[in-house]
């Protein structure tokens, strides 16, 4: 369905689904695949089907019986109060009222009648099951045996398997089948049974249904239970034992898998009353090939089942007489138990097996399943020593004690190396196949103890896949192999620094697997390689790689790695900067999915993750707290520090010293750390130990000196293997880390009084937090440059950096952290909190405002804001690509509801004075009436006040909490329905009002945020312009019908009036003389036709020069010409004007022109260019010319056209990078000569 969905050519596709809540819970990939088709902009619409309201069940009621909901008030009341607002068994009463004469209509008057104290002492029961029961016993006998046998199919079955189990004449089959749909309890889902009712009675009914396998369900799930309640309970075994042995006489062959499952079904019941013990063992094969099918469709819990079915119905002697088939269901039990959640079980069917299995290799490979099951619950202890006592049985000991030992670490490192023997990494592919079965037995143990090794520390990890590599260096592979490769690669990358051959090991696990495919390994691969992948790739990739493996573990069951995925991934995420919003819902997703997995310690990691991430998002009890009303941060600490030291107490650290850190808590961000350093040997190589480092020596620069030498002693030792550390992660992975470094460096020459050194280090750090898209660490680092320009005594230089810092944080999703900034740093940056607080205070803010406070939001909040930017110039491009009204109106429509966070709003456009809304927009579904529209007098949707005072005053309001704005407190609408958010922009072109667009959230407040208003403000400037155009070719296109409809009348009538002097000929020359006239009559309306065209083309002409070359204002320092369509000297030279006169009237210094939109370029379009660049070099501005097509830029070629007067880049999006970089450096090198002269 993903890729049925996503394929670019699927167009026109509706896809409805339903399902029930209850059953499908956060982290089902049912709603993991609605979430996924968002990225691609689908976006599911959701109907919830509860039980009907009184109002409604009351004109159901009265539709029914065709009457008025007043006349059936008494009748609709005792409906409502029997089944609750449930439409099925509401239906399902009044036919029972009906049938027991309860319920009549006179065909006389055309009424139904009835009596509620008659149908109250009929006692009808308010069970809907017993309901149906009591009207299928009223039956034929022979439609009750043919419903009863339908149930025991099941909800659905078709003609030919009833045909079977019933074992009766057509005819007979037929007439009951016939009469059960009659009576409303099943339907068909083909049209097919029109053919078996037409041959019902005949002697043609037989072929009839052998040609036609017609499908039937049951009309309701109620019904079916009904139905099967009709068989008593002691006669079911005896019935399905029947069943199943028919169905068995006749399927076989490929037949017998399609319906192996449902032969199982009806045996299992009926095994009880089967008589010989050869029939048993035959089920008990059965069962097995089930529990395989199952097994392979990952449906663990019914493998489970089948397998234990199957061993229910052998006894000890057969261990003898059927070896094989009792150990392969033992097995698979086992295995399945296992992976289904059930531990206990599991244990107690491999300790069976232990006590049966007659060879040491069937011995290790039932061990090796216990260590699965072991790791796979997070007894990681137990399951090594499992795995080591038998690598001891198979005469390859290794023992606790030597896990655990650097020396044995080192020497098989150095074995690795040798075993090598001069081969390149990859060339090992090339090993043959091990034959040895108990190498192949020992592999499988060190496979299956490898990755759960990792929670004992690295070097008992490194020891256990180092000797598994050894072995299948000297013997050979299996398919085994892969994960130990994999591990190796990811110790060497993320453990010992050594990343090219750390990699090249994990290329090589890939190799292997794809020569012995298995989904399972394929899961286990890509979690290892995961893991290590932020040693050579940026942080968000990593995100985006755990995202995938967390998938294939879902798909395989490989329960412990999904749930480490499900915590290892949200971290990178979280670490990589994503929007607080979009990693808390992340979170949540990836905690019901790790509860699911009943792995204690892999839900203790992703509770702590998603605790610290609602932290960061506002919603704990405190701004530092991870505790809220279902988690207490004491309670989870206390907890981790009673037990054994764990990789979850360096998560848990280095998110609590992040959290602390972010908000300037220095000395308790220490305390927190202390946590993850003395867990370190733990955490291996992931992410987190790799961040711990960095975020140690910032809280080593900024705390004070240690107060006891020896303290002061450790931490200086301390600082000195951090700073090593950190040089070597940002050597190997820069896309990862060397924006910390730089931040780490610009606080290290704070320190040390460097005050020029710690200004350029700080300016590198924020452009490599741009560069590599980390918005929260460049808000951290503007907000530290900030202070430090305080303690230098340069305030001007602090505020803007402490601007900076308060809206990256607020686009990062921290509101309490851009508070506490706010809140400390009045005095830097006055304007913008008394902006804020006006805002909160008064619920209104003005355009020009909202404009001055984010014109700059986009230059410096880093990545996101950039794509924000690059969203407002393509959303411009595909309105001002419309030009019929409705379709203008639609587009702003999707995309204001894609990206302001409201649920409803209006779109009120001005005409002739008067105000109408042409558009109503919703979440469900938007309505648009270009026509005349509805009056805003008689709109009773919307805040009519508010509107209004946004059309009088041409200024933008915004309501957090109407409440406390007086100026609309008296506005019905506003005290009705109580919206919690509303936005109101003017829509603006020219200084002229086209409209107003009205957007509200009813339950949420705040959610208009300043980042939202001020793209919808941007947005509204380019949809006002494209109303404009659209009404005046939409005016064009009505003159112009007019002009026609003129012409058709007069032609129509000239042709009348030639018809009468035909017959009128009576006088020549008073006929003549009239011809005359009216040919020159037609020869002025001719002229005053085209005259009339002239003066319209004329108008739009001058009209659409106007607006055909839209000035885009980026930041106040860069504006954007987007370029669209063909080009001629006229335009040329308007596109010249508008240039030169927008970068004198915005005092741009860099204006891109973007030529993506253009189709062809020749002499004269090259000509435009240059001459543009060159007259606004002559005004100090830049020109940057993006989107040339290849074609394009080979025709600049072969025109040799000189391009040395612009900058190229060939997306809009690199261009406003470079763009944004030029005005940057432009203004962090202005004031450096008056520092240094100080």
């Amino acid at each position: 369905m993903h890729l049925l969905l996503t394929d670019a050519f699927s167009q026109h596709l509706l896809i409805i689904g339903a399902y029930r809540d209850n059953e499908v819970e956060p982290g089902h990939p049912l709603l993991s695949l609605i979430a996924d088709l968002g990225k691609f902009g689908f976006r599911a619409t959701e109907i919830r089907l509860g039980p009907l309201d009184r109002e409604t069940l009351h004109h159901l009621v009265a539709d029914t019986l065709t009457s008025r909901p007043e006349e059936v008030e008494s009748l609709a009341e005792l409906v409502y109060e029997k089944t609750r607002g449930n439409p099925f068994f509401a239906h399902q009463f009044l036919v029972t009222l009906n049938e027991r004469n309860l319920l009549r209509f006179d065909p006389s008057t055309y009424t139904w009648s009835w009596k509620v104290e008659t149908i109250r002492a009929a006692n009808v029961t308010d069970n809907v099951v017993d309901l149906l029961l009591e009207s299928m016993q009223e039956l034929p006998a022979a439609t009750q045996q043919v419903l009863v046998l339908a149930a025991c199919i099941g909800h659905s079955f078709d003609y030919g398997w009833l045909a079977i189990v019933a074992n009766k004449p057509s005819d007979d089959i037929l007439a009951a089948i016939w009469g059960a749909m009659k009576a409303g309890l099943i339907v068909s889902l083909d049209g097919d049974y029109r053919y078996l009712e037409a041959g019902l009675g005949g002697s043609e009914a037989s072929a009839s249904a052998a040609r036609f396998d017609v499908r039937y369900r049951f009309v309701h799930d109620r019904v079916h239970q009904a139905a099967y309640l009709l068989l008593p309970p002691e006669q079911r075994e005896t019935l399905h034992l029947g069943i199943g042995r028919l169905l068995q006489r006749h399927i076989k062959g490929a037949s017998m898998d399609e319906h192996l499952l449902e032969l199982v079904r009806h045996l299992n019941i009926g095994a009880a009353r089967m008589d010989g013990h050869a029939e048993r063992v035959d089920l008990a094969a059965l069962n097995l090939r089930a529990a395989q099918k199952a097994k392979a469709s990952t449906a663990y819990h019914a493998s489970a089942e089948y397998a234990r079915a199957g061993i229910g119905l052998l006894l000890d002697g057969d261990w003898d007489e059927h070896y094989d088939l009792c150990l392969a269901l033992y097995t698979i039990a086992g295995q399945c138990a296992s992976l289904s959640g059930d531990a206990e079980h599991a244990e107690a069917v491999f300790a069976e097996l232990g006590r049966r299995v007659k060879t040491d290799i069937e011995r290790a490979t039932i061990q090796r399943e216990r260590v699965y099951g072991k790791i796979s619950h997070g007894q990681f202890m137990e399951g090594v020593r499992i795995g080591l006592d038998t690598l001891g049985l198979l005469g390859h000991p290794l023992r606790m004690e030597e896990i655990t030992s650097p020396q044995v670490m080192m020497a098989e490192l150095a074995q690795v190396t040798t075993n090598l023997r001069g081969r390149r990494i990859e060339d090992v592919i090339d090993a043959p196949e091990v034959k040895d079965p108990v190498v192949g037995a020992v592999l499988s143990i060190l496979d299956s103890i490898g990755d759960g090794s990792h929670h004992l520390g690295a070097i008992p990890f490194s020891i256990i896949n180092l000797r598994a590599v050894n072995i299948a260096l000297v013997h050979g592979h299996t398919e085994l192999v892969a994960l130990p490769y994999s591990c190796v690669g990811y110790m060497l990358a993320a453990i010992r620094g050594r990343v090219n051959e750390g990699m090249d090991f994990c290329k090589l696990a890939e190799a292997i697997n794809a020569k012995f495919p298995s989904a399972l390994q394929t899961a286990r691969l890509g979690f290892a390689a995961s893991s290590c992948a932020h040693m050579r790739y940026p942080m968000r990739q990593v995100g985006e790689r755990f995202a995938v493996t967390r998938q294939r573990c879902l798909e395989t069951g490989e329960f412990h790695m999904l749930g480490v995925a499900c915590f290892l991934g949200t971290m990178a995420n979280l670490f990589a900067g994503d929007q607080i919003e979009d990693v808390l819902d992340l979170a949540e997703k990836n905690l019901a999915i790790a509860r699911r997995t009943k792995i204690q310690r892999n839900n203790a990691a992703m509770t702590a993750v998603r605790q610290s991430i609602a932290c960061l998002a506002g919603k704990t009890r405190g701004a530092t707290s991870f505790s809220d009303d279902n988690f207490d941060e004491g309670s989870f600490v206390r907890d981790l520090q009673s037990q054994q030291p764990s990789s979850t107490n360096v998560h848990y650290g280095v998110l609590k010293s992040f959290v602390l850190l972010v908000h300037g808590k220095h000395a308790d961000a220490w305390e927190a750390s202390e946590i993850t350093e003395r867990a370190l040997m733990f955490g291996g190589g992931t992410i987190q130990p790799k961040l711990h480092p960095f975020f140690r020596t910032l809280l080593l620069l900024v705390l004070p000196p240690a107060e006891e030498p020896k303290e002061a002693a450790r931490r200086k030792e301390l600082y000195t293997r951090y700073r090593a550390e950190i040089a070597d992660l940002s050597a190997c992975s820069p896309k990862s880390f060397a924006h910390l470094t730089a931040l780490v460096d610009a606080e290290e020459a704070r320190t040390q009084g460097d005050v020029a050194g710690a200004m350029q280090r700080y300016e590198s750090a924020i452009a490599l937090c741009h560069e590599n898209k980390a918005p929260h660490f460049e808000a951290m680092v503007n907000e530290l440059f900030a202070k430090f320009f305080v303690s230098i005594g340069i305030t001007a230089g602090a505020g803007a950096y402490m601007r900076n810092a308060y809206r990256a944080y607020l686009h990062w999703g921290a509101p309490l952290k851009a508070a506490s900034l706010e809140s400390e740093s009045s005095h830097l940056w006055p304007s913008a909190r008394e902006i804020t607080r006006s805002s909160s205070r008064t619920g209104t803010t003005n355009t020009s405002g909202l404009t001055e406070l984010g014109r700059t939001l986009l230059s410096k909040t880093g990545a996101g804001s950039l794509r924000d930017a690059a969203l407002v110039v393509r959303a411009a491009q595909e309105i001002a690509s419309e030009i019929d009204l409705a379709k203008v109106i639609d587009r702003l429509a999707q995309l204001v509801l894609s990206n302001a966070g409201a649920d409803r709003g209006a779109l009120i456009l001005a005409r002739d004075g008067q105000f109408a809304i042409v558009a109503r927009l919703g979440e469900g579904s938007s309505t648009i009436d270009v026509g005349e529209g509805e009056p805003l007098d008689s709109a009773v949707e919307c805040a009519k006040s508010v509107i209004l005072y946004v059309s009088r005053t041409q200024e933008a309001v915004l309501l957090d909490d109407r409440q406390s704005v007086e100026r609309f407190a008296n506005d019905s609408y506003l005290l009705r329905e109580n919206p919690r958010s509303i936005l109101c922009l003017p829509l603006l072109h020219q200084g002229r009002l086209s409209g107003v667009l009205y957007l509200e959230n009813r339950t949420i407040a705040g959610v208009f945020h300043e980042a939202r208003v001020e793209l919808l403000t941007l947005l509204s400037s380019q949809a006002a312009i494209a109303i404009e155009i659209a009404r005046l070719i939409e005016n064009s296109r009505a003159a112009n019908e007019e002009v026609k409809r003129a012409k058709e009348r007069l032609e129509l009538e000239v042709a009348r009036r030639t018809e009468e002097l035909r017959y009128l000929n009576r006088d020549l020359t008073d006929a003549n003389v009239r011809l005359e006239t009216e040919l020159s009559q037609r020869r002025v309306v001719e002229e005053q036709r085209e005259a009339l065209q002239a003066q319209i083309i004329a108008a739009q002409r001058d009209r659409l020069a106007e607006l055909s070359t839209p000035l885009l204002p980026i930041t106040r320092e860069i504006v954007v010409i987007p370029l669209i369509g063909t080009m001629d000297g006229e335009r040329a030279a308007q596109v010249l004007a508008v240039a030169l006169e927008g970068a004198q009237r915005q005092g741009a210094r860099v204006v891109i022109l973007d030529v993506t939109g253009m189709k062809d370029v020749d002499t004269h379009i090259a000509r435009m260019l240059i001459d543009v660049a060159g007259a606004l070099r002559l005004l100090g501005a830049e020109t940057l010319i993006t989107g040339i097509a290849p074609r394009n830029a080979q025709t600049l070629i072969s025109l040799d056209v000189d391009l040395r007067s612009f900058v190229t880049m060939s997306t809009l999006q690199s261009g406003m990078e470079y763009a944004l970089r030029r005005v940057r450096g432009a203004t962090a090198l202005a004031p450096a000569p008056r520092l240094r002269g100080r």
